[in-house]
């Protein structure tokens, strides 16, 4: 249920109110500030949208604290400053034109909440060339979020005629009044000057949107033909007002970012192979697995297999070929098990050009064929074979909640949010997983075609969301398969049973971590847990990559077999399961199973329940892994190659100089943990250079982000 794609704004602020209140006076200098609490979400289909934790401009995370001002013209204010109540340090504010604002992004609401109170004075100084020296006092009223904007046509808005005039319908703004606001604007993907194509009037202005607005209507021609969109809208309840300088208010909000694309006119645009599953070079691939292809735009179907795609090491008159429903996925189905321990190739339209017949090769339905072709990878299956299992191996959906424990206590974390997964025993067995919710909506799990399978999470910040979007009731899997028939799985999700927090009992001890010795946590007991209930322990890093993990009801684990038990108290990680010199995250959760089905799927165990799960933070002893560069060799003449080992489920950034004193950023990436050997990894980088750069010099650090500068 995640996805990515960044609004890009020179300020979050400036979304909200840009004009929202006329001056109260004739003040020269400032039109109108705010100070405002906001919590950014994201929606990527038609059910639900979900906390925008891969909102990632700037380092900027899904809760934030703003403050906005807009000046009269660009040179009408100075400069400008806040205090906070309290401990709340000062700042300064900084310009954008005629905005004057300061913003700090949390990843939790408590972590807001923490630095900036909600009760206190907020006082907002500027100094204006007319005016002079200015203050604004506000404070925040009761906490008063509204609820979070919902697209209800976000089907419709994925192929948009941009001929025509584009409605644009939500949810209504909950409570919401004439005197609260609505932001909505757009921005161009990929585009040469910033991407801002419409945005909402302002207050008092024909077409303005407030909080009784429910939908909006763009004009013909405001959107470019076959174009994608990036949309956001955002509920602002507006809290104090102060209007002693110019109208300045606090006020609370909730905004939500989707897609939006408009068809092409002509389609001139070559398709792209987005995907092969298994990827190019996978190992271990298991002989009852599906091979498939991922474009990017629906393909034509009338294709002659035998001519477009080449295998090797298989017998290409065993495989049968279909298409997803969209056009866009290919699934290449094996009549046998394939062979194992056999490095299989393939080839997508070898023949390239004009000169062949469009059937034997790949293209779109405007007859365009696929770009860099041929495309060709390979990869190698198991020696062992799992032929003869079912396609579907687990499948899930557990709706949590979330507590932080200190040394003495649990205390709610405001995080809610629901898992849905499942898991499969071959790569693309099952297309598609689809997920029909309580009321008959439905939507389909097909992520990236499946693979192996599919864990996906949708995250809110109090339980009134969540509920919303994820009621309690009957929920029905249904799963297509290439091997087994037809199942559809109903799974109740009733009744609502949160268990209480888990409370994790040796504490200091977890402070303190030998990672080479084997490390035992211990827990309270669950209370009166039911039969089928369970526990799982997980350990995750600062980039919330998970080192260890128990396994989930059906499933089964390399380390720990199987889920533990309801009525167990401790757990024991293996020694070297654990990275040295680390702040890591120790969660425990309690797992009350509200239904479960071993009998739907003969083979598949269905689990559906209510979660409680207790975060802690853990510290092992030692020094940290440190990157290392190793390998060094000339690719081509053009080319030079190294590798980068360092510590598994880390990101490291290669950067580059000239002169060892300024160094820029070439490239971040992440050590992958399942390719890494134990607490270790690599990954190869490629330096492309010149004649006039051979005496560039590389470096690795730990992290990514901005190049580090000069040192």
């Amino acid at each position: 249920m995640k996805n990515n794609g960044i609004l890009l704004l020179p300020s979050l602020v400036s979304a909200f109110l840009i004009g929202f209140y006329s001056p109260a006076n004739s003040a020269e200098d400032a039109s109108f500030i705010a100070v405002v609490k906001t919590q950014s979400f994201a929606q990527f289909n038609a059910i639900l949208p979900m906390l925008d934790e891969e909102e990632d401009d700037d380092d900027r995370k899904p809760i934030a604290f703003e403050i906005f001002v807009q000046g009269t013209s660009t040179g009408a204010i100075n400069s400008g400053s806040f205090s906070g109540p309290g401990s709340v340090a000062s700042g300064s504010l900084e310009q954008d034109g005629q905005r004057w604002f300061f913003d700090e992004f949390f990843d939790k609401k408590p972590q807001l909440d923490n630095a900036f109170p909600g009760s206190g004075d907020y006082v907002v100084n500027l100094e204006g060339e007319n005016d002079g020296s200015q203050s604004v006092t506000l404070n925040f009223s009761a906490e008063n979020y509204p609820n979070v904007p919902f697209i209800t046509n976000f089907e419709t808005l994925q192929s948009l005629n941009a001929s025509t005039a584009v409605i644009v319908e939500w949810d209504p703004f909950e409570g919401g009044t004439a005197d609260d606001h609505i932001s909505f604007y757009i921005n161009q993907e990929n585009s040469s000057d910033g991407g801002t194509v419409y945005e909402a009037p302002n207050p008092g202005e024909p077409g303005a949107l407030n909080g009784t607005s429910t939908s909006l209507t763009l004009p013909p021609g405001t959107l470019d033909p076959d174009s994608d969109y990036t949309v956001q809208i955002g509920f602002y309840r507006i809290g104090t007002a102060d209007t002693s300088y110019v109208n300045s208010v606090t006020a609370f909000g909730k905004r939500t970012r989707f897609p939006m694309q408009t068809i092409a006119v002509t389609d001139t645009q070559q398709p792209s192979l987005r995907e092969s599953s298994p990827s190019n070079e996978d190992g271990g691939i298991t002989d009852n697995s599906v091979i498939m292809f991922r474009f990017d735009e629906p393909m034509n179907q009338n294709v002659d297999f035998s001519q477009a795609i080449n295998w090797t090491g298989v017998d290409p008159s065993k495989f049968s070929y279909s298409w997803s429903s969209n056009g866009k996925r290919l699934f290449c189905n094996y009549a046998d098990p394939l062979p194992l321990a056999t490095a299989i190739g393939w080839t997508l339209s070898p023949v390239e050009g004009s000169s062949g017949p469009p059937a034997t090769r790949f293209e779109d339905l405007a007859g365009n064929s696929l770009r860099h072709a041929p495309r060709s990878g390979m990869f190698t299956t198991a020696a062992v074979s799992t032929a003869g299992q079912p396609d579907v191996d687990w499948f899930y959906l557990i709706k949590a909640r979330y507590f932080n424990q200190s040394s003495s206590s649990t205390t709610s974390s405001e995080d809610y949010n629901v898992n849905v997964g499942f898991g499969l025993n071959g790569l693309n067995t099952v297309f598609p997983v689809e997920l029909t919710f309580p009321g008959g909506s439905s939507v389909e799990m097909d992520g990236r075609g499946g693979g192996s399978g599919q864990d996906e999470n949708a995250s809110y910040t109090d339980k009134g969301d969540l509920d919303r979007f994820v009621p309690n009731g009957s929920y029905e899997f249904s799963f297509e398969s290439f091997n087994d028939t037809p199942r559809s799985v109903s799974l109740d999700l009733t009744p609502e049973s949160y268990p209480d927090p888990p409370f994790i009992q040796n504490d200091a001890a977890l402070q303190a971590i030998d990672s080479a010795s084997e490390l035992t946590v211990n827990w309270d007991a669950m209370p009166d847990p039911g039969s089928d209930d369970y526990i799982v322990v997980f350990i995750t890093n600062s980039e919330d990559r998970s080192l260890f993990f128990t396994p989930l009801m059906g499933q089964s684990g390399d380390v720990i077999t199987s889920a533990i038990p309801a009525t167990s108290t401790s757990v024991i990680i293996p020694a070297d399961t654990l990275p040295p010199g680390r702040n890591l995250t120790l969660n425990v959760a309690f797992i009350s199973v509200s239904d479960k089905d071993t009998l739907s799927y003969p083979g598949a165990t269905g689990s559906a329940g209510f979660a409680t799960v207790t975060s802690m933070g853990i510290t092992t002893g030692g020094d940290a892994i440190s990157p290392e560069m190793d390998m060094l060799m000339m690719a081509s003449s053009q080319q030079m190659q190294f590798m980068v080992n360092g510590e598994a489920g880390m990101t490291y950034t290669v950067e580059s100089s000239n002169d060892l004193v300024n160094w820029i950023t070439e490239s971040s990436q992440s050590i992958d943990m399942e390719n890494g050997t134990g607490l270790t990894g690599s990954f190869f980088y490629t330096a492309q250079g010149n004649s006039a750069t051979r005496s560039k010099f590389y470096r690795v650090r730990e992290g990514s982000g901005a190049p580090s500068g000069s040192d």
